[in-house]
């Protein structure tokens, strides 16, 4: 009985930790416009699990409140304007910002900066390579 409980509780466990790193482009994407680095995986994902527990980001991810996280890593008040974009628009973005991709069902954010994309978590992209901009958070600091 013991070792199917832990079969179980292991499969469950490595479910739960792939949904939660796949859904994380947001939450890189903030903190490189927060000019915030990782030394490697680990550190990226203790930090990610931190803000996890501290209700900034969703058990599976999802970033829940931007402006506090940017805040908890630039040390400054930040805002976000969620907008609406498409091929043509996201070109006017002029500063750096998290843009959203679309394709087949599946969404992953990247930041762009004059229409071109300056930060990207992963490579290779098929959202970024085949989809299209959806939705942008556009960034700005409170006074």
């Amino acid at each position: 009985m013991t070792d199917f409980i832990q079969d179980r509780t292991e499969k469950w466990a490595a479910e739960k930790m792939r949904k939660f790193t796949s859904s994380l482009c947001l939450f890189y994407c903030y903190l490189y416009c927060a000019g915030t680095e990782f030394t490697g995986e680990k550190d990226a994902f203790d930090t990610a699990e931190r803000m996890r527990l501290r209700g900034i980001l969703a058990d599976d991810g999802t970033v829940l409140d931007g402006p506090r996280l940017l805040e908890t890593f630039s040390g400054r008040r930040w805002t976000v304007e969620k907008v609406d974009v498409d091929e043509n628009s996201v070109k006017d973005l002029k500063a750096t910002t998290p843009v959203r991709f679309d394709y087949n069902g599946h969404s992953h954010w990247v930041v762009m900066s004059h229409g071109d994309i300056v930060f990207d978590p992963i490579e290779n992209s098929q959202c970024v390579k085949f989809g299209k901009p959806r939705s942008a958070r556009v960034l700005g600091w409170k006074q």
